[in-house]
């Protein structure tokens, strides 16, 4: 049974009306929360701070509002509880042009980021967000996936123009450029230390590369459809110990990797990289397309994925027949993006709302059990998050120029 998780929004800036009172600048204030009734109705609660107020805060009608730290806050609101957590750091750019579509981060040889946006354009950042440089016109299209190779020195990026490119960070020379997909590229994942990478299109092909000659050494698809677009991928790496081996002169490191795929039909594949089969299928149980997968190295056996109506299943490999739990929130509107960590998942949905869910309970809590936590921002659309190279925050990024990091809290 899918449970529905009711949606609040709360007023951006409200830290910033807290601090003013008590800071002494006003001697009182207000912010509103906002409750969606259904996606054109809603119900306003008023939260008023004074300045005699310490922690917990008046939210009318026996309603009430508590800070937990500095970013966390939770209320009680006609009897229901609902958690927000503020941005530990907001890295938005000055202007809102940019839409931000793909992230990603890492800690060698230093800390660094990498992001793409709209206009086919890279940025390369160092530790807060320091800008280093552009790459103008990388793509003619959306980037859809920017990532780095382990040695920090090089990145791959991908875009709905049908081609992923290698970019040096030295020089900003684009040594490889690799073709062959038929529809937009939806996302992509480095192999082990790299010479081999894994790419995602809406043309329905999984396709392995070698870097260093840029051929295409095996393409996979759904067996029944070969054509179902594919609208995200996450790459599942077995470390038990094992002999390594190589499959051919061109393949390296793909032995224990397994690639899942979330296809327009709702369906979700999953299929053994070293030896090209497709493992095992997951239905379309919530009849509808799946836009996005996750996997959370803290969960073995456990995927999660988002579906076109609102829905977040959660998935066990061991037996794929049915989801093992699920939950809607803005039900009818779209799942842009998850990202599971080793606690926790983070979810975006169409068209400004982001959570986060504890995934981490006794014995591996499930989607359906755990309180919801809205990560606040100014009514954006999230696009991606990335766990931050110290794991201390999750970075997330989207439409008009956002970027906020939300801390990572291992305790209640």
């Amino acid at each position: 049974m899918v449970r529905e998780i009711p949606v609040y929004h709360i007023q951006h800036d409200f830290t910033d009306c807290i601090k003013d009172v008590q800071e002494g600048k006003l001697e009182e204030d207000s912010f509103y929360i906002n409750k969606d009734l259904t996606l054109d109705k809603i119900k306003e609660y008023r939260v008023n701070i004074r300045s005699q107020d310490d922690s917990e805060y008046d939210a009318g009608q026996g309603n009430t509002f508590q800070k937990v730290t500095p970013d966390r806050y939770r209320a009680i609101l006609d009897g229901d509880l609902c958690s927000f957590q503020a941005c530990s750091s907001d890295y938005s750019a000055e202007t809102e042009d940019t839409e931000w579509t793909a992230v990603d981060a890492i800690d060698t040889p230093t800390s660094q980021y990498v992001l793409g946006d709209s206009n086919g354009n890279i940025h390369l950042y160092y530790e807060l967000f320091n800008p280093l440089y552009k790459i103008e016109e990388a793509h003619f299209g959306d980037i859809t996936s920017v990532k780095f190779f382990p040695s920090g020195k090089l990145i791959l990026s991908a875009s709905t123009d049908m081609r992923m490119k290698i970019w040096s960070l030295e020089d900003r020379f684009n040594p490889r450029t690799f073709v062959g997909h038929q529809g937009p590229i939806t996302d992509t994942a480095i192999i082990d230390r790299g010479r081999n990478v894994l790419s995602s299109s809406k043309d329905g092909k999984l396709k392995l590369w070698e870097c260093g000659s840029g051929k295409a050494v095996a393409t996979m698809f759904r067996k029944e459809n070969p054509n179902d677009a594919i609208n995200s991928m996450s790459l599942l790496v077995d470390n038990s110990p094992g002999r390594e081996q190589n499959n051919g002169p061109l393949e390296f490191g793909t032995l224990g990797k397994r690639a899942l795929a979330g296809h327009s039909s709702g369906v979700v594949t999953m299929h053994d990289i070293f030896s090209k089969d497709e493992q095992l299928q997951l239905p379309n149980e919530f009849m509808c397309a799946c836009n996005a997968v996750a996997a959370s190295e803290g969960k073995q056996n456990s995927i999660y994925a988002g579906y076109q109506d609102g829905t977040v299943a959660e998935w066990d490999l061991r037996f794929p027949a049915k989801s093992v739990s699920s939950i809607s929130f803005n039900k009818g509107t779209p799942i842009n993006t998850l990202c599971a960590t080793d606690r926790f998942l983070y979810i975006s949905s169409e068209p400004d709302t982001s959570i986060k869910l504890d995934i981490s309970g006794e014995n591996g809590s499930s989607t359906s059990q755990e309180p919801a936590t809205f990560l606040v921002s100014n009514d954006n659309k999230v696009s991606q998050f990335i766990q931050a190279p110290r794991k201390d925050s999750v970075v997330s990024v989207g439409n008009r120029g956002f970027i906020a990091a939300y801390k990572v809290y291992y305790n209640s």
